[in-house]
């Protein structure tokens, strides 16, 4: 029993087992004819024995194993993905499946002026601690971190477990992510640097699965949407925010949050215009002049769109008075004041067509 079945398949052990014992049973019946003895009794006992210490080597063995896969996995995937993938070993295959879901890129701003002051090995502890921040926020909220691309961070949610508020969980980990950044920076985690980062958040039909060869395959998503999500965390820049979430994840929010509507945009390589929103805050921490600003900004958004740009000038005139730095507000002025003097076609519907990525 303790040679045969450990080199067995699982699923043939016990009826190996089983013809072990009925053939000693047949054996004594046999020679019981031709005046021999056979004990039965005692066989079976060790047959049951030294099977059941079997199994139970196995079942400790294989824990070991997978505590030792989970251990390993965890440091690059969530929780969720390393039970999944233990539950069920098959999805360890090339393949993907269409789902709705939502991602999230950020990135770190000026990181090419940060990396070039430093030391490597001084970057390297910097970008560790950050990275491990961001990523513990990412599984806070249920996400799976795709992956790491230099200094930004991917991480999609509604995967491989069903998660129907996706949307919600992706947006509170983009607030998560800056207030946390804020704490670390407050605290000096990067020593004399003061990180900054935007957050680009959209929802969408996406692939999910195993892509890349046999031998080499990472759990990620592609897909337009995600192109997508890419594309809204470096808008950020142009608008001088740190998140911006599209319609469609605007759509899917069940939370009450603090918004506006910043432009309504072709990005490059898309045709049909995405209308992108910035998240402020939730509702309930927002101040009044928090209220006020988005108030404001959306009557200038209204004249703008309307093509009386001198009106929208006039409104953001007044918000930068009182809100000097504000990126949108920037840009919608000397949005409007570029058609004040190039007025649009008559067909323009308000979009701004992007011409870099």
């Amino acid at each position: 029993m303790g040679l045969i079945v450990p080199r067995m398949r699982a699923r043939w052990s016990v009826p190996m087992a089983l013809a072990i014992w009925i053939g000693w049973f047949v054996a004594a019946f046999l020679l019981f004819d031709r005046g021999w003895i056979l004990d039965v009794l005692w066989a079976t006992f060790t047959l049951f024995i030294g099977f059941a210490a079997v199994v139970l080597e196995r079942r400790i063995a294989s824990e070991r194993q997978k505590r030792e896969i989970r251990n390993a996995f965890s440091r690059y995937v969530s929780g969720s993905v390393v039970k999944s993938i233990l539950d069920d070993p098959s999805k360890l295959k090339l393949g993907g499946e269409r789902r709705r879901m939502t991602v999230l890129f950020s990135d770190v701003r000026g990181f090419t002026t940060i990396s070039e002051g430093l030391k490597p090995e001084r970057l390297v502890e910097i970008m560790n601690t950050y990275l491990s921040s961001m990523t513990d926020v990412v599984f806070e909220n249920g996400g799976v971190l795709d992956k790491y691309i230099g200094d930004a961070v991917m991480a999609f949610w509604n995967a491989p477990f069903d998660q129907p508020d996706h949307a919600d969980r992706a947006v509170k980990t983009a607030l998560n992510m800056l207030a946390k950044l804020k704490e670390m920076n407050a605290a000096n985690k990067f020593g004399d640097l003061q990180f900054k980062i935007g957050v680009g958040v959209n929802t969408g039909d996406m692939v999910v699965g195993n892509m890349g060869s046999e031998d080499r395959f990472d759990y990620t998503v592609i897909g337009d949407s995600v192109n997508l999500g890419s594309r809204m965390e470096s808008l950020t820049k142009e608008y001088g925010v740190s998140l911006l979430v599209s319609e469609a994840t605007r759509e899917g929010l069940k939370e009450k949050y603090l918004m506006r509507a910043v432009d309504l945009v072709a990005v490059k390589g898309k045709k049909e215009p995405v209308r992108m929103y910035e998240v402020v805050k939730l509702e309930s921490e927002a101040s009044p002049a928090d209220n006020k600003l988005v108030a404001r900004f959306g009557e200038a958004m209204q004249a703008y769109n309307a093509k009386a740009f001198d009106k929208a000038v006039s409104i953001t005139d007044d918000l930068l008075s009182q809100f000097p730095d504000d990126g949108p507000t920037k840009v919608l002025n000397a949005r409007a004041k570029h058609f004040m003097q190039e007025p649009p076609p008559a067909d323009w519907n308000g979009v701004w067509v992007m011409t870099k990525k």
